[in-house]
């Protein structure tokens, strides 16, 4: 429904009042209900006050917003001013550029005149010649009158000719080192007239930049004067709410004083009023009940939330336990690092005896099988040398046979040389042995010692172990807990929202029965306008009850109207901010991706300016041959410029140039 607050209703009132008020001509002084008026009177103004509070306070932050959109802006401000700055640097570098090019065009006529004056110096050299050459033609008829004469001119003519060459070559040589710097000259200018263009398309590309921020810049202040425009308009609005308030206000204080004096038919109206008071307690009732029943939500949620901070409180001390945990471990370990590794140092020390062990053992055994064959010769030596003995014993029967006594001899003393060598073999076999023994003994007691450190290293890593076991059920209990207090905080946080959840119904349970209350305030709006109707017609028994009836109708429209503009107003607050922090941010972002690209194309600009030094002036001692020619460079942007440019020092170069004769 659409409501007129201008102040329509009121003087239709006012005019029916004056017609009913012609009729009636009796009073009646109620302090009751001047009490209850008064009271209604004061809630207006309270509502009236916190409405004013409410718009103050949005045109606060509104003006904050403003504050710090301007501060945004002087911001933006001061950046690009520190761009131009870096702009007016970068244009001063070019200006000192130019300079330079100025002083390299001066030192360019320089060598031009010294060319000049070379030039004259050949053009007399050759007037010296055409001299010479006369002369010479001069000697050459005087040839005929002398010989020892034309023998003089001959050898006159021919150092003239060496003199002539050296002249020549020296022009020659001359002309190649002014020809090589020309080349060279044109390179540079060449080269330097490039990169002027390219930092000077560059400087366009950021005035061009610079010209799109300041655009931009410019969108943000005009939205900022229409945002302003619109609060402007706001306040117009609430401006006119608040008139049309007073103008209401001004005739309901009319029509008491009217009522005051013409309340006539109240006693009938008391019986209704009591009904709606009823009905206004009951819907009263019903709204504390809800209070209430939010008020107890919100004291379960501040339990909730006392415990939801003890079990952050317990999180935060298990995670501290598992910290001093791990610390544990973490201390542990280096000494369970340093076991293992003598474990390794004594397990690599075990390999190493073993393997000695093992070595003197096929020591012992070579030693063996040494014996075994020293045995088996001595055994078959003494055999072959018993056989001989028996051989001589036999021989010694018969008479015939007399045995040799040096062979008998030989036989002792290689049998008593075999002997000492067995002897010998024995002895250092015993050695061997005994060492290997030796050797076996303490291998033997390391070998007992190092299981002996062994079991105590394997007992210790046992004891670590279980520690480090335990230490892990520890962590994987408080995980657990871990794990319970997260389950116990998403219950409540699922507790909290069906809080929230039930505190939305009971939002919405009260909006309907705002809804409710105000369908019955409309539909006896309606009925009291239906009355107003058939007074018009007949006569006015019930004007104070419809006095009183539009009264509320008139507080209950100003009321609704003023909580629709309250709810616009704050939409298009919520609205206008998001929109202007949305394209703050997306300012914000252009502006830093062009300020990026700027101090990228700045950096590239003074690299390429630090590059575009002079270079050195080639000496002429240093070229002893011609140069080939330069190619013309022809680049894609400007090519007819640059072509002219490089003719153009092509044709300077070459105009006071004279054929070598």
């Amino acid at each position: 429904m659409e409501y007129d607050i201008d102040g329509t209703q009121t003087t239709c009132l006012s005019s029916a009042l004056e017609n009913c008020l012609s009729k009636c001509r009796h009073s009646l002084h109620d302090d009751a209900l001047i009490e209850h008026y008064e009271s209604v009177y004061q809630n207006n103004l309270f509502q009236y006050n916190k409405i004013l509070a409410l718009l103050t306070c949005t045109i606060d932050d509104c003006e904050a917003n403003a504050r710090c959109i301007s501060y945004a802006i002087e911001n933006d401000a001061g950046i690009r001013d520190g761009i131009q700055n870096e702009i007016e640097v970068l244009i001063e570098k070019s200006a000192v550029a130019k300079e330079r090019i100025q002083q390299l065009n001066e030192e360019r006529v320089v060598a031009i005149e010294v060319l000049e004056g070379r030039i004259k110096w050949e053009t007399e050299l050759e007037q010296s010649l055409e001299q010479k050459t006369q002369e010479a033609k001069a000697v050459e008829t005087q040839i005929t009158l002398c010989y020892f004469a034309n023998q003089q001119i001959k050898s006159s003519v021919q150092n003239n000719d060496k003199r002539i060459r050296a002249i020549n070559e020296c022009s020659n040589h001359e002309r190649c080192c002014v020809v090589a710097r020309q080349n060279a000259y044109r390179m540079m200018m060449a080269e330097i007239y490039d990169k002027q263009v390219m930092h000077q398309r560059r400087v366009e590309d950021i005035v061009r930049i610079h010209g799109e921020m300041e655009q931009g810049k410019n969108k943000l202040v005009e939205e900022h004067t229409s945002i302003l425009n619109k609060l402007e308009e706001m306040k117009c609005c609430i401006n006119n709410v608040k008139t049309a308030k007073d103008s209401c206000q001004e005739t309901l204080f009319e029509v008491e004083q009217e009522i005051n004096d013409r309340g006539l038919g109240i006693m009938g109206l008391r019986e209704e009023i009591a009904q709606l008071e009823k009905e206004i307690s009951m819907s009263i009732s019903k709204l504390d009940e809800a209070c209430a029943e939010q008020q107890r939500l919100s004291k379960t949620e501040v339990n909730m939330s006392s415990k939801v901070n003890e079990l952050q409180r317990d999180v935060e001390m298990l995670e501290t336990n598992k910290r001093e945990l791990q610390s544990k471990i973490e201390t542990q370990s280096p000494r369970i690092k340093e076991l293992e590794n003598i474990l390794n140092v004594k397990k690599q020390e075990l390999e190493i005896k073993q393997i000695e062990r093992s070595k003197s053992y096929r020591k012992y055994n070579i030693l063996l099988m040494q014996l075994e064959e020293v045995t088996t010769d001595f055994e078959t030596k003494s055999k072959g040398h018993l056989e001989t003995i028996v051989q001589i014993g036999s021989r010694r029967n018969f008479p015939g046979n007399n045995p040799n006594p040096d062979d008998i001899r030989k036989m002792a003393y290689e049998m008593q040389r075999q002997l000492n060598q067995l002897q010998k073999l024995e002895s250092k076999t015993s050695e061997e042995i005994t060492k290997a023994s030796m050797e076996l003994s303490d291998l033997k007691q390391s070998q007992m010692a190092l299981t002996k450190q062994v079991e105590t290293a394997e007992i210790t890593c046992a004891m670590l172990n279980k520690e480090i076991a335990s230490l892990r059920e520890q962590v994987n209990h408080i995980t657990s807990k871990d794990d319970d207090r997260k389950k116990m905080i998403a219950d409540l946080i699922k507790e909290q929202e069906y809080i929230g959840k039930m505190i939305d119904d009971l939002k919405v349970e009260e909006e309907k029965v705002k809804n409710d209350y105000n369908k019955q305030i409309q539909d006896q709006i309606e009925a009291h306008k239906l009355k107003l109707k058939f007074l018009k017609t007949d006569n006015c028994s019930d004007l104070s009850e419809i006095i009183e009836e539009e009264k509320r109708n008139s507080d209950i429209l100003l009321n609704a109207a003023i909580e629709a503009l309250e709810l616009e107003y704050a939409k298009e607050k919520s609205k206008l901010e998001s929109e202007h922090n949305a394209m703050i941010k997306e300012e914000k972002e252009k502006y830093e991706a062009i300020r990026k690209v700027n101090i990228s194309e700045i950096e590239r600009l003074r690299t390429s300016i630090r590059e575009c030094k002079p270079k050195e002036p080639v000496i002429a001692s240093a070229i002893p041959q011609l140069p080939p020619p330069v190619p013309r460079k022809i680049f894609p942007t400007e090519p007819i410029k640059l072509v002219y440019v490089v003719d153009s020092h092509i044709s300077v170069g070459t105009l006071n140039q004279r054929p070598i004769v």
